[in-house]
């Protein structure tokens, strides 16, 4: 006797499996190497404004050779977490604010949620979406129903948002 079968299940071939489920990337040296130092740098034990060491010494303190070492510098210099000067050595940048809007994903996704700068990071980025979301609705003269997220309840806005002359760097959420 043939067990029965529900004529509401969908039967997959092996194939269809396997392209569903597809390959597993690969992490590079470059990339450990690169999430290490970012890792590092982000959890403030290379605090900004300290040097690294020579490419030699940080190639031998990580068991890689001098190329893989530059290619992932190469790429936190890219995220704003480093600057690279010839003759005076890698400097640890203030991500906080040189690092760019693209550099955002991934440093979220460089970080654990346990991580007290994922909280911060998460918490800023709301705030930004909430402001520039207040400035647009302010900007339009829109209103949408329901209550607003521009303002905590008791809080009054201006009529038309003040445009602020500073860079981005130099505002700071209250506290």
């Amino acid at each position: 006797m043939s067990p029965s079968r529900d004529p509401n299940t969908k039967t997959i071939d092996s194939s269809q499996t396997l392209a569903a489920i597809g390959p597993i990337a690969r992490s590079s040296v470059v990339d450990a190497v690169a999430d290490r130092l970012r890792g590092e740098i982000l959890a403030g034990r290379i605090p900004a404004g300290s040097k690294l060491p020579s490419e030699r010494e940080l190639s031998l303190a990580l068991g890689v050779n001098r190329l893989t070492l530059r290619a992932s510098l190469a790429r936190l210099e890219a995220l704003g977490l480093i600057t690279t000067r010839h003759g005076a050595g890698t400097l640890v940048t203030s991500w906080r604010e040189r690092a760019s809007l693209d550099a955002l994903a991934t440093l979220m996704h460089s970080l654990t949620p346990e991580d007290p700068t994922w909280h911060e990071l998460v918490t800023s980025t709301l705030e930004i979406r909430r402001i520039l979301a207040c400035e647009n609705e302010t900007a339009q003269g829109f209103t949408p129903p329901g209550p607003s997220p521009c303002a905590a309840p008791g809080a009054r806005l201006p009529a038309r948002p003040a445009r602020s002359t500073l860079p981005l760097r130099d505002i700071r959420r209250p506290r």
